[in-house]
């Protein structure tokens, strides 16, 4: 299931998020891929793209920690962006399904 989804979560800047997810679409799926763009900082920024694809894999409940994790892995520091951020607005469309 391919998720297109768009907020400004607390603490950060417009985050704008597309995210395959294995069925059925809930906390415990996994991400295949995730696209993340919007007014946020990451630097080095080339490096947010390897960021990206480290979170194929991951269930949606963990998430922000393992975006938290890999970003400090990978030497990325970010502004306007979390993996909690993330984490919410995808689970915000679980809701009512």
């Amino acid at each position: 299931m391919r998720i297109e989804t768009m907020g400004k979560p607390e603490g950060c800047k417009l985050l704008r998020v597309s995210v395959e997810l294995s069925d059925p679409a809930g906390s415990d799926s996994l991400i295949g891929w995730i696209s993340v763009r919007g007014d946020f900082f990451a630097v080095p920024e080339e490096g947010f793209e390897a960021l990206e694809k480290s979170l194929s894999g991951v269930r949606v409940r963990d998430l922000a920690e393992v975006f938290e994790t890999q970003a400090r892995k990978l030497g990325i520091k970010t502004l306007g962006i979390s993996g909690q951020a993330l984490q919410s607005l995808i689970e915000g469309n679980f809701h009512g399904r």
